[in-house]
């Protein structure tokens, strides 16, 4: 068939259009699917490090990229704006962080009961979380989230930081239960993540059936930043192993290198996943792991080094966390050692064996008095197993070593396994009248919630009450650490307590005491006193700290010794006192709470008379401060001692002023002599303060039928040892006193002043009549005489 001209160039037409549309899709095909590529590296490669923020100053206060959820009803508050200078009028703490004045910026959140409803309709967040924007991912490196918070007041609980996926999935990266008092700290966070993530800070009330939620509370925010790991910034020593080592490195001295992996090859060893994905359907996540396989040996070690640490101080150990997987028959050990800069070695935390195919939380108290770095030594075991370990993370503070077998009997205990080699003393023992018992809340017995969780489910020691031995104040109950080996270095002692008193006597507070003593493996295990705090401190958990050193020269223990943590209870016994969390570090801490130290010649007579001791009337204390073993003579005249109470010899009625017990407190009674007696009672040597003055307190009670009863207080300062001075800085005498004839205990105090160390004398006068003393105790600084009837002279 032949074919027309006009038909030709419909075809020529036809097949034109053809190959351009066959062209033209092909194109459009390969350029969307290159620009799908291009938008897909774009998306990976972007790693968008936000901007620090100090959330502003005075002049303009702002939240910078962080958002509040939108539509907040009236009934609830969120996360705003603040400056110390509003703190009365709308919340928050008295400074910010940046500026450390009340002009500059932060972020809070009220937690009273007005905002204990955090839920909104419609809302993916709640009225309590602060979100970042949505960002693409971390990079494999990571990030270093880095913040200062606050957390103040009796509603407020905790602070956590969140991670949310692009599923709305929440993951807590971080978390803090304790409240701060008013003082900022530092959080870090190194987060690393392969998906779109956001970034959550939550603020959480306590619980809605307390009645806390009536008072006013705040968790504040300030001075938070990004910063790409690693990084000098912060977050040193954090690791997730999903971009590398970070800034650790394997070292050459050992006789294999630690690998990163993602998942083990077989079934029999090493982790299926790393530790952040493990048991969630995500893909993304490395670790560090040895493999104890051919052609390993037994006793082969791989050593992988940490960055430099600067020195922690007397009082800023870290907590160091991490998570450890150990599975195979012959695994081997986990040993991690800390290496100080004069390269000796101290092992802080050792496992060995198989611990299952699972992830397993670890964690240790870091402290050195010198820069330091830190080993993870690897050792093969029979060569079956792989030991793998990731999310290494630092923060401020101790911590109890976890799992508590790999502490090596430090001390440390959380209780929440067991009590860690703490006993308490056997009844045949003597030491005391009742036990700790370790616990957790129920049928009202104990604090609602331990420290270690912050819940109701977790362990603490409490002192008990259910025992018909508590009849009267003064019942104590000692917990006895194992025997701790003498060391160069001081140590230091940190707990949490709780001490906490439902109803208040109107006679005043009458819960009781919670001390701490070291005591010493050598004849007679003498007791030096490292801590004390009496009655009610609050309905939470508070930090303690004490330095363990001897009373005397305040010198770490040259014997073996133990720790015995005394609770004791008063009167009242309507409440608490529990402990939690104890915790040993290297370093001369100082005390906290600040008057909680012991100090030489602070009294309550309840077990002896602390060092203080009777001398005789023949020492004027100008030629001798010893009391003196001259022989009586003829004319010698002898004196009424002071005595310690006790339940068959004391004055009638009386009670003890500290536990309101039968006994518990000194006195000296002279009956129907035709002269003056004069007993007196001498402190220890006292050391001088570092102002050159301190207030001296105590409490007295005066009886008996003479008017010419009195007492005095004595200084002897001995700043010149061959020209002691003695000063008469309190006397009271019974005629001018209006409680004289009664039976109720009177406070008294007076300043001491002097230029070197000294004695003190309680100085008696009566022929028929006596004084009572109890709770002798120093506070640094001046005060006023008391009561007004006492005077001072010269």
């Amino acid at each position: 068939m032949k074919i027309s001209k006009n038909q030709k160039y419909v075809w020529h037409i036809l097949l034109w259009w053809i190959v351009s549309a066959t062209y033209t899709r092909s194109f459009t095909l390969e350029n969307n699917k290159n620009n799908s590529l291009q938008r897909h590296r774009r998306d990976f490669d972007l790693q968008e490090v936000p901007e620090p923020c100090d959330f502003g100053s005075v002049i303009r206060l702002y939240k910078c990229y962080w958002n509040v959820p939108p539509n907040v009803s009236r009934s609830q508050t969120q996360w705003r704006s603040g400056m110390g200078s509003s703190a009365y009028w709308i919340g928050g703490p008295r400074t910010d962080h940046t500026g450390a004045d009340t002009s500059s910026g932060y972020v809070f959140y009220e937690t009273s009961k007005l905002a204990s409803n955090t839920v909104i309709p419609d809302s993916d967040y709640g009225s309590n979380q602060l979100f970042s924007p949505e960002y693409n991912h971390t990079g494999p490196s990571g990030q270093c989230l880095s913040f200062y918070y606050n957390i103040g007041g009796l509603s407020a609980k905790s602070l956590r930081v969140l991670l949310r996926n692009s599923r709305k999935e929440d993951t807590v990266l971080w978390e803090s239960k304790d409240n701060s008092d008013g003082t900022w700290y530092m959080g870090e966070v190194a987060l690393s993540y392969g998906e779109r993530y956001r970034i959550l800070f939550e603020a959480v009330s306590t619980e809605q059936s307390l009645k806390k939620l009536n008072y006013r509370g705040y968790v504040a925010l300030d001075d938070v930043r990004f910063d790409t790991i690693p990084t000098k910034e912060g977050c040193v020593g954090h690791c997730t192993f999903e971009g590398g080592f970070c800034d650790w490195t394997n070292m050459d001295e050992d006789d294999f290198d630690w690998e990163l992996g993602r998942g083990s090859s077989s079934f029999l060893t090493g982790p299926p996943r790393d530790h952040s994905s493990y048991g969630k359907d995500e893909q993304t996540g490395g670790f560090a792991y040895i493999s104890t396989a051919y052609p390993r040996r037994p006793g082969d070690t791989a050593m992988l080094r940490s960055p430099n640490f600067p020195t922690t101080g007397d009082n800023a150990p870290l907590c160091m966390r991490f998570a450890t997987h150990m599975f195979g028959n012959g695994v081997g050990t986990m040993r991690l050692v800390l290496k100080n800069e004069d390269d000796s070695d101290r092992t802080v935390w050792e496992l060995s064996g198989s611990s299952g195919s699972s992830w397993h939380k670890a964690q240790v108290t870091i402290s050195s008095m010198s820069p330091f770095q830190l080993l993870l030594i690897a050792i093969v075991g029979n060569q079956f197993g792989n030991i793998a370990i990731d999310d290494i993370s630092f923060r401020s503070g101790p911590c109890p070593a976890v799992p508590q077998t790999a502490a090596k009997d430090n001390g440390d205990c959380s209780f929440e396994e067991n009590m860690c080699h703490w006993s308490n003393p056997a009844p045949l023992d003597e030491l005391d009248d009742i036990d700790w018992a370790r616990q957790y809340f129920y049928d009202q017995s104990g604090p609602s919630l331990d420290h270690t969780r912050g819940d109701g489910k977790g362990y603490y020691m409490n002192l008990l009450t259910n025992t018909p031995l508590i009849s009267k104040g003064g019942t104590r109950g000692w917990l006895v650490s194992s025997r701790f080996r003498p060391t160069s270095n001081t140590k230091c002692i940190t707990f949490h307590y709780w001490m906490y008193e439902r109803l208040i006597d109107p006679a005043g507070l009458s819960l009781g005491s919670l001390k701490v003593f070291v005591r010493l493996m050598k004849p007679g295990k003498p007791l030096s006193p490292l801590w004390r705090l009496y009655n009610h401190q609050g309905e939470r958990w508070f930090p303690a700290r004490a330095p363990i050193v001897t009373t005397k020269d305040r010198l770490p223990p040259q014997t073996p010794y133990e720790i015995i943590i005394e609770g004791t209870w008063g009167e009242g016994r309507v409440g608490n006192i529990a402990i939690d969390d104890i915790t040993f570090f290297d370093g001369d801490c100082t005390t906290e709470p600040l008057g909680a130290a012991a100090v030489i010649g602070e009294c309550i007579f309840e077990r002896d008379m602390c060092g203080w001791t009777n001398i005789s009337d023949l020492d004027d204390g100008t030629s001798t401060v010893a009391p003196t073993t001259e022989p009586k003579t003829a004319n010698s005249v002898e004196e009424s001692p002071w005595k310690m109470a006790k339940i068959d010899n004391k004055p009638s009625g009386l009670m003890d002023h500290t536990f309101r017990s039968p006994a518990g407190f000194v006195f000296f009674d002279v009956f129907h002599k035709n002269f003056i007696q004069r007993p007196k009672l001498r402190s220890p040597l006292l050391e001088v303060s570092l102002s050159g003055v301190r207030c001296l307190g105590f409490w007295f009670v005066v009886f008996g039928r003479s008017d010419a009863t009195a007492l005095e207080v004595v200084l002897l300062d001995m700043s010149e040892a061959e020209n002691i001075k003695r000063t008469v800085i309190w006397r009271l005498e019974a005629r001018n006193f209006a409680n004289a004839s009664r039976t109720d205990w009177s406070y008294a105090q007076v300043s001491v002043e002097t230029k070197g160390n000294y004695y003190l004398n309680f100085e008696g006068e009566s022929s028929d009549g006596g004084f009572a003393l109890d709770d002798v105790n120093f506070f640094e600084g001046s005060c006023h005489t008391r009561p007004p009837a006492a005077v001072g002279k010269g």
